[in-house]
This record gives structure tokens, C-alpha cells and sequence, in this order.
């Protein structure tokens, strides 16, 4: 079983996985030294993806279970939750209260944000790593139908200046209609996407350079959902783009 983490951190002897949950996140165990993944004050169960839309799951602590449903989509934002949960749990506070805040949460900036604009809903998925590019992807096979995705690679400071993790992203696995590239290595990403998807993806890959151009081919067709899967740099020049339509507030006066 595949999982991120394969030697034991404290004597370097052989991890056993029961299961993986992503990445290095899941059940563990060294035969050698008896290291493991400790017993969980709080538990995630009963998780159900909406897609895009959220996800609705239990959150169990000391046998008491609080029903969650959330716009937040992923389940990496279900282990957001439930180590904010746990911070509260750990401060005696109320659990119904977890549930009633989560519920009123809404993604912001870049989190699954969404941007109305016309026909189209944009959806932005910031991601800087193989393990959150390839929580996105799970969120994209999640949807009822394969969406239009705009992918935008640059290699600043804040996105890495190696770009080399694209090849560890499960592109083989992206469910998309219609693919946009765009960002500074916009060339580096589409030959990625080439390995991946080959002859699936032809005719269906759209190159640009420039982030505007991008987004405007991406846009190109009106399709009524484009997911875009920026890095931290990229993210930060579409939202000043989408700032200058008018349609988003420049995240220094408060996130539209």
C-alpha cells in the first residue's frame, strides 16, 4: 500500500499502512520499535462528498457525535475541521457550537472560492504540492461531469522555484472537458499533461503563457463551471486580473 511516509521516524525501520487516507495521512505501524498513529481524541466518519458544493460527515469525540454539513469541499477540509474541532473539544466548549460555525462557514480566497461572473461560476483550488493537486483532482472526479480546468504553473519564490513535483501529481487521474494552461512554465505543465493523458487530452489542450490569455481562453466557450488549479503566484495575479474586471474586491479590502 502506497502512502508519502515509508520509514518509520523513529528508527528508520519499515512503516506497515492498514489503510491510507492520502498522502501521509492514515493508519500506521512499526513492527520494529512499536511506533503507530495514536487513537484520535476527535474522528472524522460517515463522510459524503457533494463535489464542489461541500461535504457532510459525522464528528465524533468521548462517544458524543455532531452532524456536520459544510460548504468547504474536500476531504482535507474535513481534517480542518477536525482539528479545529478538536482545539474547541480541548477548551470545553460547547460541540454543537462546531457544527453551527462550520455549517455558516464559506471558502475564501483561493479555498474553493467561487467568482460569478455572467454564465460562469469560477471555482479557484490553490495548490502548491503533488498531495493538494491531487486533492483537487479527487474533487474533480467527484462531480456528476468532467468540467473545464484552467492549470496555472509559475516558479516565484511562494510557488516553489522547482517545479519538478508536477510529475508526482496524478494528472493520469484529472477528469476534465476542456484544459487551459497558463502561468510562466504554462510549457512545462502542457508536456506534463501529454505524458498523462496522451491522445485523451488532444484536441482539448489549450496553451497560454500569459495568465490573462489564459483565462480568457479558458473562458472562451462560457462553460457554466471552469475550475481553476492555480499556484500561490498565479492565484495572487488572477485574482488582481478578476480585481480589475470588477469582479472580485482586492483581498486588502475584504474577500468578495
Amino acid at each position: 500500500m502506497w502512502a508519502d511516509v515509508g520509514r518509520c521516524p523513529e528508527c528508520a525501520a519499515r512503516l506497515e499502512w492498514s489503510w491510507v487516507v492520502f498522502a501521509h495521512l492514515g493508519d500506521y505501524r512499526c513492527n520494529e520499535c512499536g511506533f503507530c498513529r495514536p487513537s484520535p481524541d476527535v474522528r472524522v466518519t460517515n463522510y459524503e462528498s457533494r463535489g464542489l458544493d461541500g461535504s457532510t460527515y459525522l464528528l465524533q469525540t468521548a462517544g458524543v457525535g455532531v452532524r456536520v454539513s459544510t460548504t468547504l469541499p474536500g476531504v482535507y477540509n474535513a481534517y480542518n475541521v477536525a482539528a479545529a474541532a478538536a482545539a474547541t473539544y480541548g477548551l470545553k466548549l460547547d460541540p454543537a457550537a462546531v457544527s453551527s460555525v462550520v455549517r455558516t462557514a464559506e471558502p475564501v480566497f483561493g479555498r474553493a472560492e467561487r467568482i460569478e461572473i455572467g454564465c460562469t461560476t469560477l471555482v479557484v483550488l490553490l495548490v502548491k504540492n503533488p498531495s493538494g493537486a491531487n486533492q483537487a483532482i479527487d474533487l474533480l472526479r467527484s462531480e456528476a461531469r468532467p468540467l473545464d480546468v484552467l492549470l496555472l504553473l509559475n516558479d516565484g519564490v511562494a510557488d516553489g522555484e522547482d517545479i519538478s513535483w508536477i510529475w508526482d501529481v496524478d494528472f493520469e487521474r484529472l477528469a476534465a472537458n476542456r484544459v487551459t494552461v497558463g502561468g510562466v512554465r504554462a510549457q512545462e505543465l502542457a508536456l506534463r499533461l501529454k505524458y498523462a493523458r496522451g491522445e485523451k487530452i488532444a484536441g482539448n489542450l489549450y496553451v497560454q503563457n500569459s495568465i490573462e490569455a489564459a483565462l480568457n481562453e479558458a473562458l472562451a466557450e462560457e462553460p457554466p463551471f471552469l475550475v481553476i488549479l492555480p499556484t500561490y503566484t498565479a492565484m495572487l495575479e488572477l485574482r488582481s486580473i478578476c480585481a480589475r474586471r470588477g469582479w472580485v474586491t482586492p483581498f486588502w479590502r475584504g474577500v468578495a
